[in-house]
């Protein structure tokens, strides 16, 4: 296995920031439906739609590396 680390690009980080703000916001106040006894949360639901080879794979990895980070200090 190589030790080479990928770097991202600018617009990818930015997508990966973005998707990675959003999600932990969410986490922190997830959208509830419903009274009292019966609220339930809604589920979290993120796209990601970009041309063929342009790195959709590198951003959510980076997202979710960066989730789990944050959110499991």
């Amino acid at each position: 296995m190589s030790d080479a680390a990928i770097s991202l690009m600018d617009f990818q980080s930015e997508a990966s920031d973005r998707i990675c703000e959003v999600t932990i916001d969410y986490m922190r106040d997830p959208a509830v439906v419903g009274r009292a006894s019966k609220q339930r949360r809604i589920p979290f639901f993120q796209l990601l739609s970009s041309i063929t080879a342009s790195g959709k794979t590198l951003i959510l990895a980076d997202a979710v590396s960066s989730i789990a980070q944050k959110a499991m200090p």
